[in-house]
């Protein structure tokens, strides 16, 4: 007995329609994108965590603008490091303590962080269409499995279940494929959404930081 016939999905799979296949690869298609964002987005919020951890501690340590200055320009502009730049380059063109100024550092943090949040959510479209577009293939390939197993019925003139069964197979493989995408996609969206949304408290602490050697004049 050969491997596809051990395995039925296989064997459905070698067996498909040619409308059935051509739903199959594009579902394969979204799958392998949808993945392949959702890992480089994975690393790439790592990435940003490990930064801020390393930031928020020198943070800690700073007593005035110049520190803030020196731990802004310090390794890849990412996370909170960035914030600071913005925010750390708005400050050198307003006097310390003017009341003005803090409004317009405010300013600058916030298009900082604005600025992070959009690098980080690149692509993650990807990912809501894939969550949305996964299901309605996998459903398309349903209704297509359907008229596929009425049509050998009325070609046939039989009901029997060697009829109908290939067609109906099928018609679930691709609901099963649809939903395989989209799940993970759509998880993986959330997961990251989340993820992003704690960064960017952090950014507004860091943020905060700044102001507040700038209110207080502590060059």
């Amino acid at each position: 007995m050969s491997i596809s016939e051990q395995i039925p999905l296989i064997h459905l799979l070698l067996h498909m329609s040619a409308a059935g296949i051509l739903i199959i690869s594009l579902i394969a298609l979204l799958s392998i994108i949808s993945l392949s964002v959702l890992f480089q987005k994975m690393s790439q919020i790592r990435s940003v965590v490990r930064s801020d951890r390393t930031t928020m501690a020198a943070l800690g340590r700073a007593t005035n603008m110049a520190d803030l200055a020196h731990i802004a320009s310090k390794g890849t502009p990412e996370g909170l490091r960035t914030v600071l730049r913005w925010g750390v380059a708005e400050a050198s063109l307003v006097p310390q303590g003017h009341s003005e100024g803090a409004q317009m550092i405010q300013e600058a943090i916030e298009s900082g962080i604005e600025q992070e949040r959009s690098r980080l959510e690149e692509r993650m479209a990807i990912l809501t269409v894939t969550s949305a577009v996964g299901p309605f293939l996998g459903l398309l390939g349903t209704v297509w499995g359907i008229m596929d197993a009425f049509f050998a019925i009325g070609k046939l003139g039989s009901a029997s279940l060697t009829v109908v069964a290939p067609g109906i197979a099928e018609a679930l493989v691709t609901t099963l494929a649809g939903l395989l995408v989209a799940i993970p996609a759509a998880a993986g969206y959330q997961l990251l959404a989340a993820r992003i949304r704690r960064l960017e408290s952090d950014w507004l602490v860091g943020g905060s930081r700044l102001l507040s050697f700038h209110r207080r004049g502590e060059g």
